[in-house]
């Protein structure tokens, strides 16, 4: 069992969230990775308020399909400028939900165990390997 930070809301993360087991993709600032690739909005604005919005906070942003990172690079703002790293999770870095908009289908929010060591999961990979 994960114990999870004391900031989480009740029944956060949701109980229909997964154990993680997938190969992931996420928008990083640069490389090489730093910890402050691996935020969540909770712990860079604890002040806020997400409303309904509050559990997914605490989770990061990442997607299971490539095509729906290169499209978000080219159409959201912002995010042109960002690097994608890829990861491999496995049973135990935490559990994860689809949490998809319009345009994305495959982005799931991660609710990350803690205690993993992120970092070894992750790398910003070339553009010809993501090909």
């Amino acid at each position: 069992m994960i114990d999870w930070p004391l900031y989480f809301p009740n029944d956060c993360p949701p109980d229909d969230a997964k154990d993680t087991d997938n190969k992931v993709f996420r928008f990083v600032a640069d490389s090489p990775l730093t910890m402050s690739d691996f935020r969540i909005y909770k712990e860079m604005h604890p002040n806020q308020v997400y409303g309904r919005l509050e559990c997914q906070a605490c989770g990061l942003s990442v997607y299971l399909d490539y095509n729906d990172v290169v499209e978000a690079k080219r159409n959201i703002p912002g995010f042109s400028k960002k690097q994608i790293a890829v990861g491999q999770l496995i049973p135990g870095d935490g559990v994860i939900k689809p949490t998809p908009s319009l345009k994305d289908s495959s982005h799931h929010t991660w609710w990350k165990n803690p205690n993993v060591k992120i970092l070894d999961r992750f790398n910003v990979e070339s553009k010809e390997y993501l090909k």
